[in-house]
């Protein structure tokens, strides 16, 4: 039996704490990032860092980029991101649009 639960973790300082207790007994972690907003993007180390700092240091790490659909408006090109992901040995890239219902892990 597999089970899987998700928590969407809010960047806000005020919730370090509530965070850092989801990594210590993960097994995987999803990253996302807004294709749109580069900021995003050049968050995804901080991320990591933070998973592995309390705990998380043996994770499956997938990075998704989110918002596909808004192709025009990207700002991070899936090339840049799949250079990024590579040399790091994470689970895979993938790109979805929730709106669109498509590239589901």
């Amino acid at each position: 039996m597999c089970q899987f639960n998700f928590f969407d973790l809010s960047s806000d300082p005020a919730y370090l704490e509530v965070r850092n207790e989801f990594y210590k007994e993960a097994q995987a972690m999803v990253v996302m990032f807004d294709i749109t907003k580069k900021a995003t993007f050049d968050a995804l180390d901080m991320w990591i860092r933070e998973a592995a700092k309390h705990g998380g240091e043996n994770l499956a790490i997938f990075i998704v980029g989110n918002k596909s659909d808004r192709d025009k408006d990207r700002k991070v090109q899936r090339a840049e991101a799949e250079k990024w992901v590579k040399p790091r040995n994470f689970a895979g890239y993938f790109e979805t649009s929730p709106k669109e219902g498509n590239g589901y892990l």
